[in-house]
């Protein structure tokens, strides 16, 4: 077994760099969107708790929400983008689709 899979990777080289390349990529990102993100929130704390530092009391207006528990999905609007949606995508498959039907094989693959 174990040299089935060495011959695989040594016949597919190209393959196995590019997968290596592209994990070593995703990693690198991941890891530096963690490191931003830390970076931006320690920032902002700081910066924030500057700010503040002498201050004894703040003064705020009254919030203009006061109860915001409740959620208001416009289902009539949702339905119609839905259906829009499915139309487009019928559309946008059967017009290619109706088109390639008409068109002579052998004559397109002789052109190509």
């Amino acid at each position: 077994m174990r040299n089935a899979v060495v011959k695989s990777l040594l016949a597919h080289k190209l393959r196995l760099a590019l997968t290596a390349i592209s994990v070593v990529l995703g990693v690198s990102f991941i890891t530096g969107t963690f490191v931003l993100t830390d970076t931006l929130s320690r920032t902002f704390d700081t910066l924030f708790g500057d700010v503040y530092r002498n201050t004894d009391v703040v003064v705020r207006a009254k919030a203009a929400f006061t109860d915001i528990s409740t959620l208001v999905i416009p289902v009539g609007q949702l339905a119609l983008y839905v259906v829009l949606a499915g139309v487009v995508g019928v559309l946008a498959a059967v017009l290619p689709a109706r088109r390639a039907a008409k068109l002579n094989v052998l004559r397109a693959v002789a052109s190509t």
